[in-house]
This record gives structure tokens, sequence and C-alpha cells, in this order.
């Protein structure tokens, strides 16, 4: 399984900078993603050169409804970091498609802190 094109294209509403305390990725059928992949992608993320998360997440969920033909990996730390939704989406399919280029990843969304507003990409 390859990973589709994951890289957001510039627009209005992923260019301005947000708290963003979380992120979701959303695989094709049949790729679940093993332990070693959430916590490598938690390490990766709590990098100073990439995200900047100090902490663990207080929360990982694995989602199979709502997703059609596929599961998500919901992952949401209790610190907010500033940043852009566009540079954040990039970040994080930058590291699937060089680190787990075949992981299945499909989608990916950044939580931000305005109220229950969802990026999707």
């Amino acid at each position: 399984m390859n990973n589709v094109n994951l890289f957001a294209e510039p627009c209005e509403h992923l260019m301005e900078v947000n708290k963003v305390y979380g992120l979701n990725l959303v695989f094709e059928e049949g790729a679940v993603p093993s332990d070693k992949f959430v916590q490598s992608f938690i390490d990766w993320a709590k990098s100073l050169y990439t995200l900047g998360f100090i902490d663990d997440p207080y929360e990982i969920e694995f989602e199979d409804d709502d997703f059609g033909d596929g599961i998500a990996v919901s992952i949401k730390w209790a610190q907010e970091i500033e940043a852009v939704s566009f540079e954040v989406i990039n970040l994080v399919a930058s590291y699937l498609t060089s680190s787990f280029p075949e992981s299945g990843c499909k989608e990916i969304k950044v939580y931000t802190t305005m109220g229950d507003y969802v990026v999707k990409h």
C-alpha cells in the first residue's frame, strides 16, 4: 500500500496561524497502523525540529466508524503549538512519505482550538 499524495495545496483557510493540539490520520481499508508506527509518529511529533510537542499525548484513539473503508488514529495533546495548518499537514506528509511510504495513510486532519473546527485535507 502506498501513501496517496498527502501534501496540501496552499489555500486561505490553511494559511492562518492557529493553536494546534492534535492530528488525525486516516488510513485505507486493510491498513491498520501498528503500535510501533504510532509510537514512532509521537516521538517524531515531539521533536523540537518538527512539531515541537513536549509531553506525551493525553489521548490516542483508533476509530473505525464514520471513515468508510478504513481506520483513523486520533492523537491529541494537552499542549497547544502555534502553527500554520498548511505547514503542519506538509510536515506530517513528508514524514509519512519518507519514513512509512507504505503506511496506507490517505488523509491528514489537524485539530485546532477554533472550537470543534477540524481542518480537513
